[in-house]
């Protein structure tokens, strides 16, 4: 195997690893699940301490866990400035706006790294190809007040990774990903 194949693959191992603030997200949100799952006593002072409602999830809203004014690009930007950015920031999921800050899509950095593999013939078509000719048009959204149960059950049930969050305008005013998610949940249940 030459090279700059290796080079692309570990790319791109790079790009699915959990990093290590989620892996200790996963882990704290491990602890605190098995201790209440395991005990009814923890149960009930989970639900005395915090109130039946937002243990079940329904206090926390898209606006309390959504990353604010995200970063976002154009369908006409290229790949390449993609996933510079992606990189240079650390993020999976990016949404994409039009003009009017609506959102029409969203681009994984996976997605972009696989794509970037199949053309293994340098940067050429990363530096001529538009975002929106890899990205997931039409993607799930959600409201600012949606709350952080209806969030979740979306994410599971349509195996949604990145959820752009916007307004009664449609435009796009936050982002939710997995971090969020996970981090809503210690939220909830850690009080």
């Amino acid at each position: 195997m030459d090279n700059q194949l290796k080079q692309k693959l570990k790319q791109l191992k790079k790009a699915i690893e959990l990093n290590p603030e989620d892996a200790e997200a996963y882990y704290n949100l491990g602890i605190l699940l098995s201790k209440i799952g395991k005990s009814k006593e923890a149960k009930k002072e989970l639900k005395i301490g915090m109130g039946e409602e937002q243990v079940k999830g329904s206090m926390l809203t898209a606006k309390d866990m959504m990353i604010k004014d995200p970063l976002y690009c154009g369908p006409m930007d290229t790949i390449h400035y993609a996933k510079k950015l992606m990189y240079k920031y650390n993020i999976g999921h990016m949404p994409v706006v039009n003009e009017g800050k609506k959102v029409i899509g969203v681009v994984a950095l996976k997605d972009l790294d696989i794509y970037h593999l199949a053309l293994s013939g340098g940067l050429g078509g990363l530096k001529t190809t538009c975002v929106k000719d890899v990205m997931i048009s039409g993607p799930w959204t959600v409201k600012e007040y949606v709350k952080f149960n209806e969030i979740l059950n979306l994410m599971v049930e349509k195996r949604v990774k990145g959820l752009p969050v916007v307004n009664d305008n449609m435009e796009l005013v936050g982002f939710i990903c997995r971090r969020e998610v996970l981090k809503g949940m210690i939220r909830m249940v850690s009080g």
